[in-house]
């Protein structure tokens, strides 16, 4: 009877390394696997700040050009209004057409010798 538990304390003793080493086995797994899923999350983190980045430079970069064409507008705005005074009449008239008041005298370069 000695013999038999012997063995069976032998037995106990082989389940419980086994037991041992299944735990180990498993919590190694679960160290490697929260250690793939941080690598995996900072190389994302990384990915996504670049992405942002770039995103923050198109932003900037379309905020200069709609800046761009509110100047352009407001210029074409002023010019508009200048077009409807007597003073661009006049501007025209007198550059493009060469007309003059009656009262005025038009004094020209003469080019050459």
């Amino acid at each position: 009877m000695a013999h038999g538990k012997y063995i069976t304390a032998k037995v106990r003793e082989r389940r419980k390394r086994r037991k041992k080493r299944t735990i180990q086995v498993g919590a190694a797994a679960a160290g490697a696997a929260v250690v793939l899923l941080a690598v995996i999350l900072i190389v994302n983190g990384l990915q996504l700040r670049a992405k942002n980045q770039q995103y923050e430079a198109q932003i900037e970069s379309l905020n200069a050009q709609v800046a761009a064409q509110e100047e352009r507008q407001a210029a074409i705005k002023a010019r508009e209004e200048y077009m409807q005074t007597q003073d661009y009449v006049e501007e025209i008239a007198q550059e493009k057409l060469g007309l003059v008041y009656p009262d005025e005298i038009l004094f020209r370069a003469v080019s050459g010798q």
